[in-house]
């Protein structure tokens, strides 16, 4: 019928329950499948395979489950893949690989298991890759950074284990948002964080991360966000973070600074950029001097995307 033409199928928000309907699969011409916020059950059918010129297939927000939908690799022409909150499980496949034209996968909130594979994260387009509140479990790899555009890396809430690892030397990272947060990660911040020139944010928070700051964070001219909380990090605040000029929000809080934070990043308050500065202050049991700061544990909630 004429159906076999539609290009768009768009039926979100609409309390749409049972089972994805084989007989989509005919609709070989769809560019743009969006069926989000439903109560969809069941599993992504082999037929959806047939999608060939798709380029958008967004299902978040429905009760979906099984393993990651092999039907996916027969959409070659995909560009956003949202498969974010619901049920699926198991190991993710490394032929994600394959999918060569993806910008933007959103894994969120699902129960995955295991450790991604090398190839998601240096997908040759790839720009954004959510895949926290999931049960990874493994060490995270140096080649995390290495996605040649990759922009937003967001993997917390997830179960990844053992340091921070390295930068590797020589690359030009096109990182903007990385959140490492509500993991079991462990160690320092290294110092190759310095050269991550392009980020803008960076959150490690409620880790057991510790020992003191790398001095080369402060050569992060585009930081703007900056969380610590919840770590056990320990020496001095140095003053060479004033130089931050960007820097809107930053978290110092819950861990086990001293002395005193710099009179330089107070004075970023005053000029108006920074808008909020948190620590171990509090007069009963301060940890930490400061003149400037949020004396309490003002929780800052991850969320999807820059700007949280």
């Amino acid at each position: 019928g004429t159906l076999a033409y539609l290009t768009k199928f768009y039926c979100a928000s609409n309390n749409i329950d049972g089972t994805l309907p084989t007989e989509m699969g005919r609709l070989i011409n769809l560019r743009d499948f969006e069926l989000y916020s439903n109560m969809l059950t069941g599993t992504i059918p082999s037929q959806f395979s047939n999608f060939k010129a798709l380029k958008r297939f967004w299902i978040t927000d429905n009760h979906l489950t099984g393993t990651f939908p092999a039907a996916i690799f027969g959409m070659m022409s995909l560009e956003d893949l949202y498969l974010d909150e619901n049920n699926f499980e198991g190991t993710l496949p490394p032929e994600l690989n394959g999918m060569s034209k993806l910008k933007d996968i959103r894994l969120s909130n699902n129960t995955f298991t295991g450790c991604p594979p090398r190839q998601l994260y240096q997908m040759p387009k790839l720009r954004i890759l959510y895949i926290d509140n999931n049960k990874f479990e493994c060490v995270l790899e140096s080649y995390v950074y290495t996605g040649p555009v990759l922009e937003d890396l967001q993997v917390f809430a997830n179960s990844f284990y053992g340091p921070l690892p390295n930068v590797p030397s020589g690359l030009t990272s096109a990182l903007q948002v990385l959140v490492v947060s509500y993991n079991n990660l462990n160690g320092a911040i290294p110092a190759s964080y310095g050269t991550l020139k392009n980020l803008l944010k960076l959150s490690v928070s409620r880790n057991n991360l510790g020992s003191t700051l790398p001095k080369e964070l402060s050569t992060l001219d585009k930081l703007e966000y900056l969380d610590l909380t919840g770590n056990k990090f320990i020496g001095r605040i140095y003053n060479e973070y004033s130089s931050l000029k960007d820097l809107k929000k930053v978290t110092f809080y819950d861990n086990n600074f001293s002395g005193n934070i710099p009179a330089g990043i107070c004075n970023l308050i005053t000029q108006g950029q920074l808008e909020f500065v948190t620590a171990d202050c509090n007069p009963s049991n301060p940890k930490v001097t400061c003149s400037c700061c949020v004396c309490s544990n003002l929780i800052i909630a991850p969320r999807h995307g820059y700007g949280a």
